[in-house]
């Protein structure tokens, strides 16, 4: 089990038996272009619903979605994923299925908190134009 984005997974780590959980907002879920059918079986996607934050409109869970003025709100709705996703992570280990890593992006900067409390190594991908 492994937390991370489907962007940073290769079709040879599915080869060699490599798992993922994809955890993002519902709608960001449902705008992932198809998966891989040798990945398929290794993929798991946990959906998770964005809270609502004052002011920042509904339906927006994509960076895409949101008006300059209201990034920062968008930040706050990202921030109250943290609590699932301790959660998510707590029951993975207590399961047994620890993960090798956690890989997040910048918006889950609480992912590493998370991490670090039940000792699974953790790295941040951050994205920016050329």
């Amino acid at each position: 089990l492994g937390t991370c984005s489907r962007a940073w997974t290769s079709p040879s780590a599915w080869r060699r038996g490599a798992t993922a959980s994809h955890t993002s907002p519902h709608r960001a879920t449902s705008r992932l272009p198809p998966v891989r059918s040798d990945a398929a079986p290794r993929l798991e996607f946990v959906a998770r619903p964005l809270q609502r934050v004052d002011s920042l409109p509904d339906g927006v869970e994509s960076t895409n979605d949101v008006p300059y003025e209201k990034f920062e709100l968008h930040w706050m709705a990202f921030d109250r994923l943290a609590a699932p996703f301790g959660e998510f992570l707590r029951t993975a280990c207590f399961e047994g299925r620890s993960p090798d890593w956690v890989i997040f992006d910048i918006f889950h900067h609480w992912a590493a908190s998370a991490a670090v409390e039940r000792k699974v190594p953790c790295a941040v991908i951050r994205l920016s134009d050329a």
